[in-house]
């Protein structure tokens, strides 16, 4: 395990990695890479590693791809650790994703079927670069 400021490399960069994803247009690799992010935190037993992968990947992208019972549950996990209020945005983040997913936001289907078509622009020029 490596730890630099007090969090795993390896979530770290998993948590980071699955919102690039999520801004490229790959929704469901985003939202793979945020739960192994959870996974590699959880084998590890590092609570402020797991708390990171739910603040800054898990609950975003569950309520990004309008995932409201994964939103709850992840904030969920997020109140249920201690170590998730020593983040520095750990409060605010947990009180903003807790509101979002007991209020019942939902994204309608004309913002997934934009949202969707979006994604497969994205990943239509990922696949000219690529070439």
């Amino acid at each position: 395990m490596s730890l630099a400021f007090g969090i795993d490399l390896r979530v770290s960069a998993g948590a980071y990695l699955a919102r690039v994803l999520w801004l490229q247009g790959f929704a469901d690799q985003a939202v793979r890479t945020a739960e192994m992010s959870i996974a590699e935190a959880q084998a590890t037993g590092h609570a402020l590693s797991l708390c990171w992968a739910l603040a800054l990947a898990a609950c975003p992208i569950a309520l990004w791809t309008g995932n409201l019972a994964a939103t709850s549950r992840y904030t969920q996990m997020l109140l249920d650790n201690p170590a998730g209020m020593a983040l520095p945005f750990g409060v605010r983040f947990v009180l903003d994703f807790k509101k979002l997913s007991f209020s019942g936001v939902a994204i309608s289907t004309r913002d997934r079927s934009a949202r969707k078509r979006a994604s497969t622009r994205a990943a239509s020029r990922n696949r000219v670069f690529e070439s």
